[in-house]
């Protein structure tokens, strides 16, 4: 019987130390994670559509959140490919529909700024030459502007 008492003491006060040390710890971890800080200064809303190979187009719907700095920042893009079709509500059937997130950075060669968009991976997804205010290009990876087709997204008003 005293066994027990003792077993069931010490085991009472076992838990007791563990939950007085789990509180703590949960503690430390929320006196040392850092809220997350919102630095946008500016989002532009860009929308086109882009020629494409097995549909009749890729409507670009990008929406670019512009970091303090001005030179990058967060994205999000939905991609949605489509073909005509009378019979189909607006005219368009669509065929698939993509969203993709991720970061962005702004940079400059010869003169002319690009949007270089990035999803998790440190390997660039597609280029942008900076027009004008309300307008990008959608360039190769050699930053080469498109010759015969329009790749051009305009700002969204």
């Amino acid at each position: 019987m005293k066994k027990t008492l003792i077993f069931a003491v010490a085991g009472l006060s076992m838990a007791a130390l563990a939950s007085c040390s789990g509180k703590k710890e949960n503690k430390e971890v929320a006196e040392t994670t850092p809220a997350p800080v919102e630095n946008t200064v500016k989002t532009v809303a860009y929308t086109g559509v882009i020629p494409a190979a097995d549909c009749e187009g890729i409507k670009y719907a990008m929406d670019l959140a512009y970091n303090e700095e001005g030179n990058g920042g967060t994205y999000q893009l939905t991609q949605t490919y489509f073909n005509t079709d009378s019979a189909a509500t607006e005219g368009i059937a669509v065929l698939g529909e993509f969203n993709s997130e991720g970061t962005f950075k702004v940079t400059t060669n010869d003169d002319k700024s690009y949007i270089t968009l990035y999803d998790d991976s440190t390997v660039a997804q597609d280029n942008f030459l900076i027009d004008s205010d309300s307008t990008i290009t959608m360039v190769n990876a050699e930053l080469e502007v498109p010759t015969a087709l329009n790749y051009t997204l305009s700002v969204v008003k």
